[in-house]
């Protein structure tokens, strides 16, 4: 069963991000939650996920900070990830050039979504 961690400091898009999980018929997920960078990476150094769904405004260590530690990690920088926010396009170009083209915006591209978490995990 997949492993999914949700970064997020919102409980209510939490909520939806694990509902759309939820929904994707025939799967299953254990999902894992963080409401900021600093407490996901404490979650990562000790837990193996499959997957990350990460916001981008987030108080303590924001999705950007996040993702940079991640990506200089010898393990976890081969996680997939897929970024959700209500971020600009120059703020998109700095992901995909940072190596995370999958990026959703706010409010949730649910058809975008569907599509890279199956591209992600391979489901």
């Amino acid at each position: 069963m997949p492993r999914v961690l949700i970064v997020d400091d919102s409980l209510t898009v939490r909520n939806i991000v694990k509902g759309y999980l939820l929904k994707m018929e025939g799967k299953e997920f254990q999902i894992l939650t963080a409401v900021n960078g600093e407490e996901a990476l404490a979650i990562l150094e000790k837990d193996r996920v499959d997957l990350i769904l990460t916001d981008f405004e987030m108080p303590k260590l924001d999705g950007f900070s996040m993702l940079q530690k991640i990506k200089t990690h010898p393990v976890l920088s081969s996680i997939p990830v897929i970024v959700i926010s209500a971020m600009t396009n120059a703020k998109k170009r700095e992901f995909e050039e940072l190596g995370y083209p999958r990026v959703v915006f706010k409010p949730i591209e649910e058809e975008k979504l569907r599509a890279y978490l199956e591209e992600a995990l391979k489901v």
